[in-house]
């Protein structure tokens, strides 16, 4: 026995498309196999064998008569009783009624009983089963190339209410969640209509209507990439058909390139502003950089002023979602004539097209898709390649290094200045609220390497608005760290510790033994990240303090001399800042710290002959701690960093010339000779017998210090000193 099929106990279509080929097929006359039907699906192949029939005899009163019969039956509350089963089979038989006679009289009909159902909560269901019959009407239009204005126009109007509706009852869920359906069935009905268009020259423009505009406005995050995956849709067909074609838009003809322009104006009015201005969140959905990707190329064939004012918000508008200018971007520069066409209408477009992709690399992290492709776009790098921003920064320095030309340094340096002059203004808002962190720490990284290999390109001291002052004080010592009473962010922190040496070791390029605001920041970065970074990690922590990766350069086999000058000028700041005893000989605040950084400086440092040049620096400050601390361990960790810096001295006299360590000796005791001058000559003999070649130099002058401390105490000679330095001689001639 056969039974009815799943598919035949399903009364209501689901698409405007589904139900119009269900009319046809009950109105073409085919047989059917009738145990798959209801009787009313008979009914209607009944109604439309006889309604050919009557047409094909040119029997036009009996139609008359036969269409009059049928519009009697229905007015407005038979229309507002009719459940949405009953509407689909009301619009089932219209629809046959328009496949088979008078489209344009049925059309009209049908548009005015649905204009009977009252719009409410009630009937979102009802309304849905109308759009569905509105559209297929739309449908069967455009089979026969008529003009849609009419039914495009009645549903425009009603898409609009409905989706201002959606904004009112943003906080009802329940009846947000049926008007979500509603609206569905519009943007999947547009989206078939131009599907099943040659051209848009019957009006379809006017489904892109206010509606959409309100709805882009209302739609929460996740609810975006539906209405505008349709949209992308649309416009990309008709791109690709105008493309494809060898043609221009829609036809060459003047009335059809009137309707292009009508179709780009609906888009450009109703789809862009709300997607310009969703794309400023930070949290927009990057499908919104496709679709206005798709306007623009659009723009580009029909109004090309349209085209620049989005490349110009692109480029220009930092409110914009990084990852949205990227992927935008990406889409745009593999497009023949995009970028050609924008050198008419903006000048010096590259140097914006660089200072954006700037911008995105450091805002972006490196892993995001939509920064490797646009990597990938410009620069045809593979796939894992995120880190492209860096090897461009050294291939820029290595380019001003090559140059032998001094005017050409100049024009690339204030080429590269123009790309990065505002750069620190980008990173500005996350510094205040420190998030979202992987942004600042991309931001930090990106702009650090900028500062190491560009550092001699981004600061001239004749010109104050050269942009490294404004990098260095914004983002490394901002006037908030000079604030005693407000505690630091650790976030800030962490970032600062990771990315610190980068900034150091730009500066290092600098002249920081002339220029005072070189030598400013440098003290400031000393200063204050010595100490915060020792604090937070702890002397045994297996972090590396920034500094000490800052001097990297000093540590190998066979260091330049730039490299060694600036970690000495690094140890004379770390000296005055953390290792100067005060007149009331009382040892300086976290002079700890600076133990720790000599150590850790020497322990990393392959060549001797650089940790020999240390010695004349450190030598007082370390044998000055040593005295006047009680802590062993602190004297034990003294007695190391000297023994390293001694041995290293004495292995390598050239660099570390025995009168200039002999000097700083006796620097020290002269320091300490009015009140503890025992002490002190006791503390020598801490240094290691290999020092012997510097204490014999000035045991003389020691000698002569011991007589002039008994002649100003007046008291004869001080035989307890005298045996300490007896000690003395006798522990470097043992």
């Amino acid at each position: 026995m056969k039974t009815v099929s799943i598919d035949s106990l399903q009364t209501v279509s689901k698409t405007a498309v589904d139900l119009l080929e269900k009319c046809k097929k009950y109105s073409s006359g085919q047989k059917a196999t009738k145990q798959n039907e209801t009787s009313y699906q008979l009914y209607l192949g009944l109604l439309g064998n006889h309604l050919r029939r009557l047409v094909e005899t040119h029997s036009m009163q009996e139609w008359k008569q036969m269409k009059g019969r049928i519009y009697s039956k229905f007015h407005q509350r038979r229309i507002q009783e009719l459940t949405e089963t009953g509407l689909n089979n009301f619009t089932s038989l219209f629809l046959c009624l328009a496949l088979t006679a008078d489209l344009e009289d049925v059309s009209t009909k049908l548009c005015g009983f649905y204009d009977m159902i009252e719009v409410n909560r009630q009937n979102v269901g009802k309304l849905t089963m109308t759009w569905k019959g509105m559209f297929a009407l739309m449908l069967l239009y455009l089979e026969r190339n008529m003009d849609v204005k009419f039914i495009a126009t009645k549903i425009t109007t009603a898409f609009s209410n409905i989706c201002l509706e959606f904004e009112v009852f943003e906080s009802d869920p329940g009846f947000r969640h049926s008007l979500w359906k509603l609206i569905n069935v519009y943007l999947d009905g547009t989206q078939e209509i131009f599907d099943s268009s040659k051209d848009v020259c019957l009006s379809q423009y006017l489904l892109i209507g206010e509606g959409y505009s309100k709805l882009l406005k209302t739609c929460r995050n996740n609810e975006v990439p539906t209405v505008i995956s349709g949209l992308q849709d649309i416009i990309s067909k008709v791109r690709q058909t105008s493309l494809s074609d060898k043609r221009d838009v829609f036809n060459v003809t003047s009335g059809n390139f009137q309707q292009a322009e009508v179709f780009h104006n609906a888009v450009f009015c109703n789809i862009y502003p709300p997607v310009r201005d969703n794309c400023q969140s930070q949290t927009a959905q990057v499908q919104l950089a496709d679709i206005l990707a798709e306007i623009s190329l659009l723009a580009l064939d029909c109004k090309p002023e349209d085209y620049f004012t989005v490349m110009k918000l692109m480029l220009n508008c930092e409110n914009i979602n990084k990852n949205i200018v990227c992927r935008y971007l990406s889409h745009i520069v593999t497009v023949d004539n995009a970028l050609d066409l924008l050198s008419s209408h903006m000048t010096n477009y590259q140097t914006a097209l660089i200072q954006t992709w700037i911008r995105c690399a450091v805002l972006v992290p490196a892993s995001s898709q939509q920064l490797q492709a646009l990597n990938r776009a410009s620069y045809v790098v593979p796939d894992e390649h995120d880190k492209i921003i860096f090897h461009v920064f050294k291939a820029i320095q290595n380019l001003y290094d090559k140059l032998e030309n001094w005017k050409e340094k100049i024009e690339l340096r204030d080429q590269v200045t123009d790309y990065v002059k505002d750069i620190h203004r980008h990173v500005t808002p996350f510094l205040q609220t420190f998030r979202p962190i992987e942004t600042l720490s991309t931001a930090y990284s990106v702009i650090g390497y900028l500062i190491k290999c560009c550092a001699n390109l981004l600061y001239v001291k004749s010109k104050p608005n050269c942009p490294l002052p404004d990098i260095i004080n914004t983002m490394i010592v901002p006037h908030t760290l000079f604030k005693k009473d407000k505690p630091t962010s650790p976030v800030f922190l962490g970032i600062i510790r990771d990315h610190l040496h980068l900034f150091v070791s730009g500066l290092a390029n600098l002249d920081f033994k002339r220029d005072p605001f070189i030598q400013r920041r440098l003290k400031d970065i000393v200063s204050i990240y010595l100490v915060k970074f020792w604090n937070s990690a702890g002397s045994t922590s297996s972090l590396v303090h920034p500094l000490v990766m800052s001097l990297k350069g000093s540590y190998g086999r066979q260091p330049v001399e730039s490299s060694v000058s600036f970690r000495q000028y690094i140890f004379e700041l770390v000296k005055e800042t953390f290792m100067v005893i005060s007149p009331t000989y009382n040892l300086p605040d976290n002079y700890q710290m600076s133990l720790y950084f000599t150590r850790d400086v020497i322990n990393r440092t392959v060549n001797k002959e650089v940790i020999a040049s240390d010695l004349c620096i450190l030598v007082c400050p370390v044998l000055s701690i040593h005295l006047q601390c009680d802590s062993i361990s602190t004297q034990h960790l003294c007695q190391t960093i000297l023994q390293q810096m001694v041995e290293a001295g004495t292995s390598h006299p050239h660099v570390g010339s025995r009168e200039i360590v002999g000097e700083q000796i006796m620097n020290f005791l002269s320091k300490f000779k009015k009140v503890k001058l025992n002490q002190a000559i006791k503390t020598l003999e801490k240094l290691p017998k290999s020092g012997n070649c510097y204490i014999q130099k000035i045991l003389p002058r020691i000698e002569h210090v011991i007589v002039e401390y008994e002649s100003f105490r007046g008291t004869g000679q001080d035989t307890k000193l005298r045996q300490t330095y007896h000690s003395l001689i006798g522990t470097f001639n043992s």
